[in-house]
């Protein structure tokens, strides 16, 4: 699975590229409808890919051990999510202090604040200005992560499900609906914890908290 995603990711990733510049040699704008959907459904197969990269490396990778840097994670996940920001302005908001150094898997934090972190751009509203909040406490027994948006939210009775394998809770995903399932087993495989609140048309809140694996 892992191989297979790896290697089609590339030659999508080319074709992206290939997209773009079609799209600027179009000078009349006459193809900017079907530039347009293209883009959207190559970004969905590689949404759908990432997740099933991010599925393999989490189920059948060890646990590593390293001092996580904050910074360069958070910086390393928006960087990633760049191709989602060109046709929704959403304002990233990053708050970290730390009170001493964390010791986990840097790698699987990472898979869940870009699952956390593209989710609340995805899921932004269009009625007001967006924003995407990760704040980041560390002290002497781990992490506390919370990330939060002013998106459209999730009903009540919808919340239970997204954690579940596949579920697509809303016409605006763009995955196979592994992300949450993922980003749940992920921090489970952390020996953390996670819980989620949303209200629809306020937006929603994740905390996840991380154990110092020392």
């Amino acid at each position: 699975m892992y191989s297979v995603s790896h290697n089609l990711r590339g030659p999508l990733a080319s074709l992206m590229g290939l997209i773009s510049i079609a799209k600027e040699s179009d000078s009349e704008h006459k193809f900017d409808d079907i530039h347009g959907m293209m883009r959207t459904t190559m970004r969905k197969l590689d949404e759908t890919l990432r997740e099933i990269v991010d599925y393999s490396r989490n189920a059948r990778g060890e646990l590593k051990r390293d001092i996580v840097d904050w910074d360069l994670l958070v910086s390393d996940v928006f960087r990633r999510l760049e191709y989602l920001l060109t046709d929704k302005v959403v304002t990233p908001v990053v708050d970290i202090q730390c009170d001493g150094p964390v010791i986990s898997d840097s790698d699987r934090i990472a898979i869940v604040l870009t699952n956390l972190v593209s989710n609340a751009i995805i899921f932004c509203s269009p009625m007001r200005k967006s924003h995407v909040s990760i704040t980041i406490r560390t002290h002497a027994s781990g992490a506390t992560i919370t990330v939060s948006d002013n998106g459209i939210g999730i009903r009540k009775d919808v919340v239970p499900k997204v954690w579940n394998m596949f579920y697509r809770g809303n016409e605006a995903s763009q995955g196979a609906g592994l992300g949450l399932y993922i980003t749940r087993e992920a921090v489970f495989r952390l020996r953390g914890s996670i819980t989620l609140h949303s209200d629809v048309d306020l937006g929603t809140v994740v905390l996840v908290e991380i154990p110092n694996l020392k």
